[in-house]
């Protein structure tokens, strides 16, 4: 079994709405035959290249029962009959390379998987009776093979899957594919495993350099055992240091080890969710390569892998991760690193709850979260960070800051934790921000002093920055934000403590700017 270094972030499910237009019969490159009997014709096939995740290339493949314009899919979807989507991963992490692909659930990618390629979260939904139906895939295998020639691209695909009630799904589907997206077929790639790290960190094509650092022992929560690190270019590191250094290099890495007596080594995935008890993860993995205080830019680990190994004090990290710009940071770092307890450590390690604005850094006291669940094939959390707590503003609090974040997280069966970029003026449900987590709109505010205003004495839109969101366990949301205000100013963020969620509001009422938080206190908690 070989482990997979993140979480996965693909999940969706996609209805559309009825439609009495018929269009006229279409030749078929494709057929699909339901429970040995029932057939589906299929015309039209888009293959999607999304992103390298490290050990993988992943890639959409699409069939429809008529050629479709699919940079307008939303529309489309209207006046299809048959719908039949796959989400494969190339056993190829570089590029996409096709082969024999076999169903793996989520659990299962979550704790390890076969080497090879694989496909997960597939569905066929169509029209039957009038209305939209929906069915996932949960066993089975998919071929796909290239034919001759790149332009077009030619595939033939063999479907041998069982959905989820039980029902077999085999055909074929042999034809031009429309391609678009990201990725680079290439049917010579070597597949994914082995290889060693480097012995210097590297950024890309770029090497940097790193002499010390330190550890923060954090502690054990209810299953967990938290060490932070922070590895520098610097020889030595200033305990009191509030901001990096110019023309320094860190990484800033939060590791939890299963088991709550002491932090124990192995590999830790990227893992921004609920973890299982028994199982390492790491929740934050940031760079920052020759920081310049007048041009800040803090790199995010979405993907990837860290692998420690200890004798003693001295600690060898081997990295394997993919940063919200794209580019690989592998390498390794070997060395002793002191530990200390978090109350010494610097707060570049362990950041304090707080956001600065207007050059002044407000205390976050408390998080509170609307659930405003299925969006468009979304899902919404309205995130609420304040600095009064959420009973005090129940009871009517003023004179307090506020920073509000409405998320959109892809897939609209739950919230999903995860890296989130400001798409100011989105409108919900466009196609732009299909299978991409999203935040719009975002605004920092100071609510006033009279208790009856409807909306925030001061307050500045976000627009544009990154917000990490991920909730570490039942009873710990961490949210991370670097943003640039309409005016230019930056503002920076960081929380990671308790919270309360509760049920939208009900139908006809919205919350606008709202001054204070009071009405929604009354609503049920759904924690």
């Amino acid at each position: 079994m070989k482990k997979l270094s993140y979480l996965l972030f693909l999940s969706f499910l996609i209805l559309f709405s009825c439609s009495d237009d018929e269009d006229g019969d279409v030749n078929a490159d494709g057929q699909i035959v339901l429970g040995g009997e029932e057939k589906l014709n299929l015309n039209h096939a888009v293959l999607e290249g999304i992103i390298s995740t490290g050990s993988n290339y992943s890639f959409k493949l699409s069939f429809f029962d008529k050629e479709i314009n699919y940079q307008n899919l939303t529309t489309e979807l209207q006046n299809l009959e048959v719908y039949l989507l796959f989400n494969f991963f190339s056993p190829c992490s570089e590029f996409i390379r096709f082969g024999e692909f076999e169903y793996v659930s989520e659990t299962e990618i979550t704790n390890g998987i076969p080497e090879g390629g694989f496909f997960t979260v597939a569905a066929l939904t169509r029209k039957k009776e009038g209305l939209p139906a929906q069915v996932q895939i949960n066993k089975g295998t998919v071929s796909i093979k290239k034919e001759e020639g790149d332009d077009p691209l030619k595939l033939t695909v063999s479907f041998d899957v069982e959905l989820k009630d039980g029902t077999t799904l085999t055909g074929e589907y042999s034809g031009e594919v429309e391609v678009t997206g990201n990725g680079e077929i290439n049917e010579d790639c070597e597949v994914s495993g082995g290889g060693s790290p480097k012995d210097s960190p590297s950024l890309g094509e770029d090497t940097f350099e790193l002499n010390g650092g330190l550890i923060a022992d954090v502690g054990s929560d209810d299953t967990h055992y938290k060490y932070a690190f922070l590895l520098s270019s610097e020889a030595e590191i200033n305990l009191e240091q509030e901001a990096f250094t110019k023309g320094e290099n860190y990484i800033v890495l939060h590791l939890y080890s299963a088991g709550t007596q002491d932090f124990r080594t192995g590999t830790f995935n990227l893992f921004n969710g609920t973890p299982f008890a028994n199982q390492n993860y790491m929740s934050l993995a940031e760079v920052t390569v020759d920081y310049d205080p007048a041009n800040p830019e803090t790199l995010v680990a979405t993907l990837g892998s860290v692998e420690v190994g200890r004798v003693n004090n001295a600690f060898t990290l081997d990295f394997d991760l993919t940063l919200n710009n794209g580019k690989k940071l592998t390498g390794s770092y070997s060395g002793e690193l002191p530990i200390i307890k978090p109350a010494k450590s610097p707060p570049i390690l362990i950041p304090a709850n707080e956001f600065t604005w207007d050059g002044v850094n407000h205390e976050i006291v408390d998080l509170y979260i609307i659930d405003f669940g299925p969006q468009s094939g979304h899902y919404s959390y309205d995130f609420y960070l304040s600095t009064k707590t959420n009973e005090e503003i129940a009871g009517g609090a003023v004179d307090y800051y506020l920073v509000r974040l409405i998320a959109f997280s892809w897939g609209n069966s739950s919230f999903s934790d995860g890296t989130f970029t400001m798409a100011p003026g989105m409108p919900v449900g466009d196609q732009s921000v299909s299978g991409k987590n999203y935040i719009n709109p975002a605004y920092v505010g100071k609510v006033g002093p009279d208790p009856n205003a409807q909306f925030l004495e001061k307050s500045n839109d976000f627009s544009s920055g990154t917000i990490n969101i991920s909730r570490v366990n039942n009873n710990t949301f961490t949210i991370e934000f670097a943003a640039t205000l309409d005016d230019g100013e930056v503002i920076n963020g960081f929380y990671s403590g308790g919270f309360d969620i509760v049920e939208p509001l009900p139908p006809g009422r919205t919350s606008g700017r709202l001054k204070t938080l009071k009405q929604f206190k009354s609503l049920p908690k759904v924690k």
